[in-house]
């Protein structure tokens, strides 16, 4: 390749990929969100999002499935972390977690790890979005 055209390289990974933290799935901004998933991100919002972050609301995952209704199954862990269709499926429902609208902050309290969800600047974004979409 000459050195006028090395430019053109299309070996680079794009910049707008991004991987989640908890799956190999790349995160995209543009997917919509499922009722479900904004019902949950909802529960999570905080009553004023100008406050600051750290005075954001944060919820156990049996303290989060009280607030929504749910019973004890795996739905939780499916809006959470997101799931496959089918085993070597393409299609997949990607989670709040990976897609980076829920954050974990893990909390010790006299010793013991407490793991707790909290809604990021992302999640409320994408809440808003949401919502004006179905005016």
């Amino acid at each position: 390749m000459s050195e006028s055209t090395s430019h053109w390289r299309v070996d680079a990974v794009p910049v707008s990929v991004k991987i989640g933290p908890f799956s190999n799935q790349p995160v995209r901004p543009d997917l919509p969100l499922r009722t479900p998933q904004a019902r949950v991100l909802a529960a999570l919002a905080p009553a004023d999002p100008s406050d600051p972050v750290s005075e954001w609301p944060l919820v156990t995952r049996a303290q989060l499935r009280c607030k929504m209704g749910f019973s004890p199954t795996h739905t939780m862990n499916r809006l959470l972390n997101g799931q496959n269709d089918r085993p070597g499926s393409k299609h997949t429902n990607p989670g709040l977690i990976p897609l980076g609208l829920i954050e974990v902050v893990v909390l010790n309290i006299e010793g013991v790890d407490e793991v707790n969800l909290r809604i990021t600047k992302k999640g409320i974004q994408c809440l808003s979005l949401h919502d004006e979409k179905k005016k």
